[in-house]
């Protein structure tokens, strides 16, 4: 069973899987001209998914922790 149904334009609905590559073979059967597109596009989004997710945060509203610094380092009085 696929999670959502996506409207991409009138006519035009893709069915978006919770299996990755049961998705990929869905816009690949949709667009099959851009099947190696999307697969190297949704590749490099999951590549960032789990760079992201391997992070330790602590508020993605409180991006210093990314960075590493205090917050005082990151924000400079104007003069």
């Amino acid at each position: 069973m696929y999670s959502w149904l996506l409207h991409v334009t009138q006519g035009l609905e893709v069915k978006v899987w919770r299996d990755y590559e049961q998705f990929l073979q869905e816009l690949g059967d949709r667009f099959p001209h851009e099947r190696k597109g999307i697969r190297k596009f949704y590749d490099e989004c999951w590549r960032v998914f789990n760079s992201l997710n391997s992070l330790e945060l602590k508020s993605l509203e409180e991006p210093r922790y990314l960075l590493g610094r205090k917050p005082s380092t990151l924000i400079s009085p104007v003069r």
